[in-house]
């Protein structure tokens, strides 16, 4: 359990009879109890809930900091190593192919990328556009129903009738095959491994 004195009532509720703060200021009281490494998974799983924006974080931390609040550095510092800008992932697991290029030193790909082909509107977890590259991150959640299996098939044989080479990589190459990763993002967009 961890106490502030200085919680804005606006910024407490009580669930199940507990008082606790709204995700907002949550993920800066965290910090203050928690290494970043876990501030960092907790500001992912919010960002991705869609409870907080890394640009409200940013701006509750500037409040706090003035103040002299523990934690403010902590979670400053996950904000500086934000992979993703102020679009908000779809997938904890965009954030870490985006840490992923960031630590190997790979070119650095445009995040949800929007374009239209086959007649649709369609958004890439990242691309590299100007190489015409998609590259999708595949995690098992929302990929059960057929209709989502067979759209995702439709779009990525639209982007490769419009001239886009499709990568894939699923969560255990993300998380546990870096390397592979580097190796086939290198070939692919024909660069020399940097990590």
């Amino acid at each position: 359990m961890h106490r502030s004195v200085d919680i804005d009532p606006r910024q407490a509720t009580t669930r199940s009879g507990i008082p606790v703060t709204n995700p907002l200021r949550m993920i800066v009281d965290v910090g203050a109890v928690i290494d970043a490494y876990w501030v960092a998974r907790a500001l992912e799983r919010c960002v991705v809930a869609r409870l907080v924006t890394a640009a409200g974080v940013r701006a509750e931390v500037d409040r706090l900091a003035a103040s002299g609040r523990r934690g403010v550095g902590v979670v400053r510092r996950v904000l500086d190593d934000w992979p993703v800008g102020d679009v908000p992932p779809d997938s904890v697991l965009e954030v870490a192919f985006a840490r992923l290029c960031r630590r190997l030193a790979l070119p650095t790909p445009v995040f949800q990328h929007e374009l239209i082909v086959g007649g649709r509107r369609r958004r890439l977890d990242f691309a590299y556009p100007a190489l015409r590259i998609a590259v999708e991150v595949d995690g098992f959640a929302g990929r059960t129903d057929r209709r989502v299996l067979q759209e995702d098939r439709h779009r990525q044989n639209d982007l490769v009738q419009a001239g886009w080479r499709v990568i894939r990589f699923t969560w255990q190459d993300v998380l546990y095959r870096p390397d592979y990763v580097a190796s086939c993002l290198a070939a692919v967009l024909g660069v020399e491994r940097c990590a």
